[in-house]
């Protein structure tokens, strides 16, 4: 049976109004945009359970009620047609009422503090089954580990990767981790094959723009060439002004990283 997204709102609002005294004289408005946490544990259990066998849905009420202020009555439609997926929205809701952060504070800015940060992580992780890292002991510090001079993470990057959201920096950092490390002496060697020399004959002192691709010359910024190559054999991309300034070894070492 298709759940019907509109009717459970109105369902959790009316079980709200007559299981909570503060909302008896509250409007179907107001109900309806307070967070689920307004209504009593175990009369919300209940119903979430009644839901579930009508639609055969399988919502975990345990682990959705400790979101707290997180999700709205109004939300619990899309909440059991859609689970156990959450929307940017109520990530960052989460942080904003149980930890007064906004979506912009970064995560070792000290706005939060590192166990309470974790504890929300799990509850976001528990509820939808993404992991920020398969390090359990020190899931946040493995990430912070892995970002690059000057990249920070925040409450949004952690918004968007619990809502899967494709391509954030979160994904692109867990990719980096996986990524097994590529040796100098692997990537030199690829650069002097794609030149027809030893490995001892690089120079990694010369610029970039006096490497000669096998095919022979094939004009006056044929030194490309062997960039684009590199490029698509370790998934780089390599800025024009940094190819034109920089040197073999810079190149080395910036497809390493």
């Amino acid at each position: 049976m298709d759940v019907n997204v509109k009717l459970i709102p109105l369902y959790f609002g009316l079980k709200a109004k007559y299981s909570n005294k503060a909302l008896e004289n509250a409007s179907r408005e107001e109900i309806l945009k307070s967070p689920i946490i307004m209504m009593p544990k175990k009369d919300f259990i209940l119903a979430v359970q009644k839901v579930n066998d009508k639609y055969q849905t399988s919502v975990d009420p345990q682990k959705l009620y400790k979101l707290g202020r997180a999700v709205l009555i109004c939300e619990l439609g899309n909440i059991f047609a859609e689970y156990p997926r959450l929307h940017r929205k109520q990530v960052i809701r989460l942080f904003e009422t149980h930890a007064c952060i906004s979506k912009d504070t970064t995560i070792s800015g000290g706005a939060i503090t590192r166990p309470y940060l974790i504890d929300l992580v799990d509850l976001l992780e528990s509820y939808t089954g993404r992991k920020l890292s398969d390090n359990s002991l020190a899931p946040l510090a493995y990430l912070e580990r892995a970002c690059e001079k000057g990249e920070v993470i925040t409450i949004m990057d952690i918004a968007d990767f619990i809502c899967a959201k494709e391509g954030r920096k979160i994904g692109k950092i867990l990719s980096r981790i996986a990524r097994p490390r590529i040796s100098r002496e692997t990537v030199k060697s690829y650069i002097a094959d794609c030149c027809e020399k030893s490995t001892e004959e690089i120079d990694e002192e010369a610029p970039i723009t006096t490497l000669v691709p096998t095919i022979g010359s094939c004009g006056k910024n044929d030194y490309y060439v062997v960039v684009m190559w590199c490029e698509g054999e370790f998934n780089k991309i390599v800025s024009n002004d940094f190819v034109e300034t920089r040197t073999i070894g810079d190149l080395i070492t910036f497809l390493i990283q």
